[in-house]
């Protein structure tokens, strides 16, 4: 057990915390950003459950939104977005539910953002745009 949890320390000390600004490169078509340093998020009910999103992921930031307009793709929530798409895209291939990564997205919003109306308007935005997809 000692072992494990060393071999998580050590993975968790080359990555940024999610409250670390960015570290990213918006790749030439200018609407996506790859991740030049991984991150990791401790979710807020469970503190020993760690979602690491990699070094070199490549996200989106806030696509598909209706809101676009008022919300920028890439602005402040940008890692939350991130970290929904790695969810989204772990949700395909069978690893968790879509539900949990919208979840954990809102969770993240809440905690890191000062705007709560907007953090649930996205949240909406995207529990609709999954269940009409």
């Amino acid at each position: 057990m000692k072992d494990t949890q060393n071999t998580q320390n050590t993975q968790i000390d080359n990555l940024q915390k999610f409250t670390a600004p960015i570290q990213c490169e918006l790749n030439d078509n200018g609407k996506t950003i790859k991740l030049l340093k991984g991150f990791y998020y401790y979710r807020t009910d469970d503190p020993k459950n760690i979602i690491v999103v990699p070094e070199g992921y490549v996200s989106d930031g806030f696509s598909s939104s209706i809101f676009e307009f008022l919300i920028p793709r890439f602005s402040v929530g940008t890692k939350c977005a991130i970290l929904h798409d790695f969810l989204c895209d772990n949700f395909h291939k069978g690893l968790n539910t879509r539900k949990f990564a919208d979840s954990v997205f809102l969770e993240s919003l809440l905690a890191t953002t000062k705007m709560k109306f907007r953090s649930r308007l996205l949240y909406a935005s995207v529990r609709v745009y999954a269940f009409f997809k």
